[in-house]
């Protein structure tokens, strides 16, 4: 279900999917966007955080939107909750890039849903480097800096769209080969023999 659309997105939206949780740095994604929409060209940047929140952190949500108004971007910040899994495919499709700033460590499978859908998506975590590829300086942040993420994004929305869909389609390559099943399996075997001999 997750596969890139026929055409990419044209509204400069920016997307990030997942919990509500300050291990995702949204305060930062937030900042980021303020930054972005002071640029020439980027004034229409908008943002949205699909996600619920978490019994740790209830009101995180608020606090999101408190940030949100403080720095003047609140009626470009959208909050809409935990959106369900078969509406997520076409909430990529809407969005011009993704964002994820969750630190170095797991596989975030949202990265993973993006890039399979063609969209391109800003990360923190390094894990995902491999994956991005030749493509890692235009997508990766190195430091958990507003202004780094704010120049990513920037750099992502002014491509333009024929650049942007050649992106997208090899990054969703990327992927494909990096996690298909079939490949996912060989390596398994390959571990499973290392291991008996």
């Amino acid at each position: 279900s997750f596969a890139p659309a026929p055409d990419p997105a044209a509204d400069p939206l920016i997307l990030a999917v997942g919990r509500l949780s300050a291990i995702k740095n949204y305060e930062t994604l937030i900042e980021a966007l303020a930054q972005l929409r002071e640029r020439p060209g980027f004034e229409d940047a908008r943002l949205a955080i699909a996600g619920g929140t978490t019994p740790e952190a209830p009101d995180y949500d608020a606090r999101l939107r408190t940030l949100a108004e403080r720095l003047g971007v609140a009626a470009c910040v959208d909050l809409p909750g935990a959106v369900p899994p078969g509406d997520i495919p076409a909430l990529y499709h809407q969005a011009a890039v993704t964002a994820n700033l969750a630190p170095t460590g797991g596989l975030d499978k949202v990265v993973i849903e993006s890039l399979a859908s063609g969209v391109p998506a800003v990360v923190h975590n390094r894990t995902f480097l491999p994956v991005l590829g030749s493509d890692a300086p235009l997508l990766w942040c190195e430091t958990l800096d507003a202004a780094c993420v704010a120049d990513r994004l920037a750099a992502v929305l002014s491509l333009p769209p024929a650049e942007r869909a050649a992106l997208g389609a090899r990054l969703a390559a990327r992927v494909r080969e990096t996690y298909a099943l079939a490949t996912f399996i060989d390596r398994l075997v390959s571990v499973f023999e290392e291991v008996a001999r």
